[in-house]
């Protein structure tokens, strides 16, 4: 009986001294930032970044005025980072000088977060120059669209 009590004891001790997780350290982690990417083709499928219809290092897209797409891509597809709030958020996509179109993303309130990133957000319908466009998921957190232009 004695050794059960004492086993008790040594339990709660034991227990009752480990300190509970701090949680992780937000400032160490590197988030990955929610893209969306959009391929542009013809009614070949030609891609037309790639053919050089459009250069992409001359687009640009903005959200509020904002410019929020790197003029360092490298790739055949354009990608941007999701940036808004639940509900509709619009982007203007200025191909070249004679060009801009205009994306409507729905993003909606099912926030996935994961630790110390995020929020990054469910898309819910997308519109390209008004027409619904099929959203494609490259990865967990990325999504995409092909337009034929």
């Amino acid at each position: 009986m004695k050794l059960k009590i004492y086993s008790l004891l040594g339990l709660f001790i034991l227990l009752s001294s480990c300190k509970e997780d701090e949680g992780i350290d937000c400032s160490l982690v590197d988030c990955a930032f929610q893209a969306f990417t959009i391929e542009f083709v013809d009614a070949d499928g030609t891609n037309l970044i790639e053919n050089r219809r459009y250069d992409q290092s001359t687009i640009i897209v903005r959200k509020n005025g904002n410019q929020i797409n790197s003029t360092l891509n490298t790739s055949d597809i354009l990608y941007f980072e999701v940036m808004g709030e639940v509900g509709t958020n619009t982007y203007e996509i200025r191909l070249n000088d004679s060009e801009t179109d205009i994306l409507v993303l729905d993003l909606s309130d099912e926030n996935i977060r994961t630790g110390c990133c995020g929020p990054y957000y469910d898309i819910s319908t997308a519109l390209y120059n008004g027409t619904a466009q099929e959203i494609l998921q490259d990865e967990y957190y990325f999504a995409k669209i092909v337009v034929t232009k």
